[in-house]
């Protein structure tokens, strides 16, 4: 579809389909900057960082038929019996949980979430 930029009514158009396109990216950008910043939250709030700052970096992120699969690489300084000790205050910090199941694979936390509608929190 092409449209007359010339007429006001082909500018209005244009502007409008500009903003929606503007609006769209925008939306998509903030839902990114949000999940991190999520992730940092519970980072901080289960006290699952390290001194110098460093926290899990995510390596895969896998929906499941009934939540979602999380694997993790862990920084120099945390150790898995960190995640398993505070297991109530991840529990919490994932609301929608109905289970988490914690394991370890040398380096990687892998965090298995089950919700109650299957759903990502």
């Amino acid at each position: 579809m092409s449209v007359d930029t010339n007429t006001p009514v082909g500018y209005l158009i244009n502007c409008f389909a500009s903003l929606v396109l503007d609006t769209i990216a925008l939306f998509h950008k903030r839902l990114r900057i949000s999940k991190k910043l999520k992730l940092t939250k519970i980072w901080y709030n289960c006290g699952l960082k390290t001194a110098d700052g460093a926290e899990p970096r995510l390596k895969n992120y896998t929906p499941t038929a009934n939540g979602y699969k999380i694997v993790f690489q862990l920084p120099i300084g945390l150790c898995p019996s960190d995640f398993t000790s505070k297991r109530d205050r991840l529990t919490y910090a994932f609301l929608k949980a109905e289970d988490i199941d914690i394991t370890t694979n040398n380096r990687d936390l892998i965090i298995k979430v089950v919700t109650v509608d299957g759903k990502p929190i």
